[in-house]
């Protein structure tokens, strides 16, 4: 078996590059103006089911329907999990506004 370059052993593939990161090719067609929920369904085509249970310190994005009725909500949360508890978790929601 040869051995590898010197370029070739400095070329690391890191998970932004096309061939491994999941989402470049939406990201790299997205013009602006795409409706919210019709991105949510791509990235999720894209991005495989993981457990049921979140882990401290990953990101999550799901689509959440509340059972409260009459709240303010973002159905299509991307989430960075701070705290896990019995109950479910914490974290801090990306898409959500400043208050």
């Amino acid at each position: 078996m040869p051995r590898k370059t010197i370029k070739e052993r400095n070329q690391k593939v890191t998970d932004t590059d096309s061939n491994v990161n999941r989402v470049r090719n939406i990201l790299d067609n997205l013009i602006g103006n795409e409706n919210p929920d019709d991105l949510m369904l791509e990235l999720l085509d894209v991005i495989p089911e993981s457990g049921k249970i979140p882990q401290s310190g990953k990101y999550y994005i799901f689509v959440y329907n509340p059972k409260t009725p009459n709240i303010r909500y973002d159905q299509n949360p991307l989430v960075a999990v701070t705290d896990i508890f019995s109950w479910g978790f914490r974290g801090i929601n990306f898409h959500w506004e400043k208050v």
